[in-house]
């Protein structure tokens, strides 16, 4: 009767949950020595400290975003010898005067690969969700800056690049935020009308 379908649905839902989602969630980060960027790659120059480099970074999507959307943002990062410390990773997404509008700030590989574990010249992919406020003001372009901090000072790894005025800010990237769309709604007395036009 209903208990044996209950129990039979609770068994779908643990298999599922074993299988698929547990997978998935808890599924280390893709790493590679034959680093092979992909069609949405941005080329970056970034080096953090001595021993991290940043060799860029691809969003999701390179559409417009609206506020309280999340942009995931994917970093390639490249250890350059090995790495005692476990230094947690920094994004945010700022307006021209600095002012915050979205900000994460996680350990590297959801948590579950953090810099201590990286081997030297392995390039990792490290997806991030940044939520963008949902109060941003907008349209407006934002500069996506970030990358590692030490816990024990409180203060960014020192950054170095080939561009001074994108390494004194933390800056990369940049996304466009636009207002969404409202939809008019039609009265409740409005009356559906279908009307076909020819030339």
């Amino acid at each position: 009767g209903f208990s044996f379908l209950l129990w039979l649905g609770m068994v779908a839902l643990s298999t599922t949950a074993i299988w698929q989602w547990l997978p998935q969630a808890f599924a280390l980060p893709l790493r590679s020595v034959a680093f092979s960027p992909p069609a949405n790659f941005h080329a970056l120059d970034f080096k953090y400290g001595n021993a991290v480099r940043l060799r860029g970074y691809a969003l999701s999507s390179e559409e417009r975003l609206h506020p309280n959307d999340t942009v995931k943002v994917t970093l390639y990062w490249e250890a350059l010898q090995p790495i005692v410390d476990n230094y947690p990773v920094f994004l945010q997404l700022v307006d021209d005067q600095n002012r915050k509008v979205g900000q994460r700030n996680t350990f590297s590989g959801r948590g579950m690969f953090p810099t201590g574990r990286w081997t030297p010249g392995e390039v990792m992919a490290d997806t991030i969700l940044l939520p963008i406020d949902a109060d941003a003001p907008a349209p407006r372009v934002y500069w996506l800056i970030g990358g590692l901090w030490d816990r024990a000072t409180g203060e960014r790894l020192p950054l170095s690049g080939s561009d001074p005025a994108a390494v004194e800010l933390y800056k990369f990237g940049e996304v466009a935020v636009v207002p969404e769309v409202a939809h008019a709604d039609l009265p409740v007395s409005a009356h559906g009308l279908f009307v076909e036009f020819s030339r």
